[in-house]
């Protein structure tokens, strides 16, 4: 089985495939882009966060031991600071700002 994760701008999307390409389950959550004072954010935890709910959906049903492989796409340019602890200290910085 193979995952696919597609972390984008408006959404997070992931698939689960068997070793013939068949679709074994999907998950689809959109979210919000926060705009204000002409600024374009988005919460960087709610993506880690979604990551993590799709994994466990996408799993449920089938397992996680088959997995061989995952693959990421994730959007356009985005900044996230963070500390040295690798923890948030704000918003990402979207490309779109």
């Amino acid at each position: 089985m193979y995952i696919g994760i597609d972390l984008g701008t408006t959404g997070c999307k992931a698939v689960l495939y068997d070793s013939e390409g068949s679709v074994l389950s999907e998950f689809n959550k959109e979210y919000s882009l926060i705009c204000r004072d002409g600024l374009v954010e988005q919460d960087a935890e709610m993506w880690w966060s979604l990551v993590t709910e799709a994994l466990l959906f996408v799993t449920k049903e089938h397992g996680g031991d088959g997995v061989r492989g995952i693959s990421v796409s994730t959007q356009g340019i985005a900044v996230v600071p963070v500390d040295a602890e690798g923890h948030t200290l704000a918003n990402a910085i979207s490309w779109l700002d």
